[in-house]
């Protein structure tokens, strides 16, 4: 008897001396593919830098699924981020913490083409020239709307994968792709469809900043992820990040030497700041662009 009591009377001191394990949170996401590893790499770094608000780790779900389902996913709780450009109706359903992940890049605009159209596209020297070209775009993806806005006839295809094949069979004439994009989705479909390349000496440019979103209820993640981007910025480890994933491609581009046309985005919410291009961009394509340089 006296052998149970003091047995059981150490079990409840261990439970109360040894410390409880803190659960470990889950970041949901559903944008996987080789085109998301720089901003699911900056995840990981975010909640690295703000480890003192709690241990997570990332959750991906939902493998494919279109950008439209990945947004009601979220709405239904199944997903907890996404990181995709700002447009009106996505600051007004979601949470937009307001930091460009990407620099402005995404709105620089290269297109992917069929090596027997190279002399044509080469030719161009206006707007108004480019746009007698048709571009296949996705039927889900949100700056559609801005190409056919600033003038553009596109094809729209529901399924990013099956565009490569589209643009190799003469569907369409060009695939604009961001400079983050181009020769890496280039090096994937190279095998499959040898005869589409980067288009060399044209480019355009839109304002399409990409942020990280969450549910509107979700406050806490929001401010997290805005601390530990600012975190990251202030240190250097960002713009280590950043040009990891993005220095080469950027060498690739020669967008110095390339024709440079500007369209318009009407579905940029009002107030959104101007992107800090300066880690990338040289100063002088700022000033041919007028975009005034700034650093961070």
């Amino acid at each position: 008897m006296v052998k149970r009591f003091w047995y059981g009377l150490s079990c409840c001191l261990l439970c109360v001396w040894l410390p409880v394990r803190a659960e470990l949170c889950s970041i949901r996401y559903f944008q996987q593919d080789a085109r998301y590893a720089y901003r699911t790499a900056l995840l990981r770094l975010v909640l690295d830098k703000t480890q003192e608000l709690g241990a997570c780790r990332l959750s991906p779900q939902f493998t494919t699924v279109t950008q439209d389902r990945g947004l009601a996913l979220m709405q239904e709780g199944r997903i907890d981020v996404v990181s995709m450009p700002t447009t009106l109706q996505r600051e007004r359903d979601l949470r937009a913490v307001r930091f460009d992940v990407l620099r402005g890049l995404l709105g620089y605009r290269v297109l992917l083409i069929r090596k027997q159209q190279q002399a044509d596209f080469a030719a161009v020297q206006s707007l108004a020239e480019l746009r007698h070209f048709r571009m296949g775009f996705g039927m889900h993806w949100a700056d559609l709307p801005l190409l056919q806005y600033n003038g553009f006839r596109v094809v729209a295809a529901p399924h990013y994968e099956s565009l490569f094949a589209m643009l190799a069979r003469g569907r369409f004439d060009g695939f604009p792709r961001g400079l983050n994009e181009a020769w890496q989705e280039l090096g994937e479909q190279k095998a499959a469809f040898p005869d589409l390349m980067v288009e060399p000496t044209l480019a355009f440019h839109y304002p399409w900043p990409v942020y990280f979103f969450v549910r509107k209820d979700n406050q806490a993640l929001a401010e997290r992820l805005q601390l530990g981007l600012q975190r990251a910025q202030a240190d250097g480890s960002l713009r280590q990040l950043f040009m990891q994933h993005h220095g080469q491609l950027l060498q690739q581009a020669q967008l110095a030497q390339r024709r440079l046309f500007l369209l318009s985005n009407p579905s940029l919410p009002p107030g959104t700041p101007q992107a800090d291009t300066s880690w990338w961009l040289p100063t002088a394509q700022q000033e041919r662009l007028g975009l005034a340089p700034t650093s961070q």
